[in-house]
């Protein structure tokens, strides 16, 4: 009989075991996510300081009974608490990373992760004496950290996007140009992304070189470098096409720091300062137009060299020959002085002519020919003109209507 009931007696208690590892695992499954949740709730609240890595490191610290340690990309700390040896620890970050188990330093067991908010890197390391606790705790405590610094990414990202179509949208009305009555709503609304109100600014618009030597990577870097710079600044950026943008700048520090990122990259014309908003339209266009000054040099091969051309510093010949955009206003320019283009060595003779400012000797030596026979030669040009080179409004005319030639003469004398 006792063999009889032996069996289902053993199947009983073999059930009874196997719920209660059952049972256990769950409670001890329970356990863990309890404790997952008070760390990510700890860390939250440490966060929640004026000085966010310090009350994060202090809280990681006391989680995993021992030190924390916070470096930046190039290992410089941030921010620590706890007695271990950080620049010991620093000194092997690398190796302490990439291992899977805790690397001794000293005394201490130390453990790193990286961690990453946007673009930007972090390393974290956990140090303690106790190998067990170290390693049952350090996994909770990045995944909580991780996390955090996520859901901190994502919340910055969304405000970065609407910072974007705000910083649009308000150049756009900015451009249509607006009533002067309306200038203290917008200057309150530019007041919103750090804007010192009434002050002065200036318009910087650049555009991607198409002859530019430089890789198509190198132009994309440099954009990333530049939006992350405009990102926490009062800065607004609106990108007009494919490969031209558009920035509003207080003018100081910041232009010249902005121009500069721009310089080896982009064709770039920046406006004088104005204050007033409703003058907009008209310092843009300006704008426009020292752009399309800074193309012609690009396309006469001054690039990189006249890239960058301030409104304020062009002289009225370049700011009319740059204003005159359409066919029309091309012919009207190209037709004075239209015979001398069938005659080369005259167009030459001339160019050099005005190159050396009206020097009949320095002109004729560049020539190397004698100084009569230069003057020989714009005795003829004077006469398929109907007009005197003595004449101020004739020499206008002719920088002009030969203002390509000249400007590539110029380089050529320049380099």
């Amino acid at each position: 009989m006792s063999k009889h009931w032996s069996l289902p007696t053993f199947g009983f208690n073999w059930v009874r075991r196997t719920r209660r590892i059952h049972v256990d695992a769950l409670v001890e499954n329970e356990r863990d996510a309890m404790n997952n949740a008070e760390i990510l709730r700890d860390l939250l609240y440490a966060a929640n300081s004026d000085n966010p890595f310090d009350g994060l490191v202090r809280q990681m610290a006391r989680q995993c009974a021992g030190s924390a340690v916070i470096f930046d990309t190039d290992h410089a700390v941030i921010s620590s608490a706890g007695s271990a040896p950080k620049i010991l620890i620093r000194d092997n970050l690398v190796e302490i990373e990439e291992s899977p188990t805790p690397v001794p330093i000293g005394r201490w067991l130390v453990l790193a992760g990286r961690v990453g908010v946007r673009s930007q890197n972090y390393f974290v390391a956990l140090a303690n004496q106790d190998r067990e606790h170290l390693e049952n705790i350090s996994a909770a405590i990045f995944e909580a950290l991780a996390t955090i610094l996520g859901t901190v990414a994502s919340i910055d990202g969304t405000s970065l996007a609407q910072r974007a179509v705000s910083s649009v949208k308000t150049l756009q009305d900015l451009e249509i140009g607006i009533l002067v009555s309306q200038e203290p709503s917008y200057w309150r609304r530019l007041e919103q992304f750090g804007y010192a109100p009434f002050s002065n600014l200036q318009i910087i618009i650049c555009e991607a070189s198409k002859s530019h030597e430089a890789r198509e990577r190198s132009v994309k870097n440099a954009l990333k470098a530049i939006r992350r710079y405009t990102d926490d600044r009062p800065i607004l950026v609106a990108e007009s096409k494919l490969d031209s943008w558009q920035f509003l700048v207080p003018e100081g520090p910041l232009v010249a720091e902005l121009a500069k990122m721009l310089e080896d990259f982009f064709i770039t014309a920046i406006s004088e300062p104005f204050v007033s908003l409703s003058m907009y339209p008209d310092m843009y266009r300006a704008t426009k137009i020292a752009l399309r000054h800074a193309k012609n040099n690009a396309r006469r091969g001054t690039y990189p060299k006249a890239n960058l051309v301030y409104a304020g510093a062009m002289n009225p010949v370049d700011w009319m020959v740059s204003v005159s955009v359409d066919r029309l206003d091309r012919n009207v320019l190209m037709r004075y002085g239209e015979t001398l283009r069938n005659d080369t060595e005259l167009l030459e003779s001339l160019v050099e002519f005005l190159s050396f400012d009206l020097d009949i000797k320095n002109a004729a030596r560049s020539l190397n020919v004698h100084p009569n026979t230069l003057r020989y030669r714009m005795q003829k040009v004077e006469r398929s003109l109907g007009s005197s080179l003595s004449d101020p409004w004739v020499i206008a005319n002719l920088c002009l209507g030969f203002y390509d030639e000249l400007r590539s003469r110029q380089q050529e004398l320049s380099g």
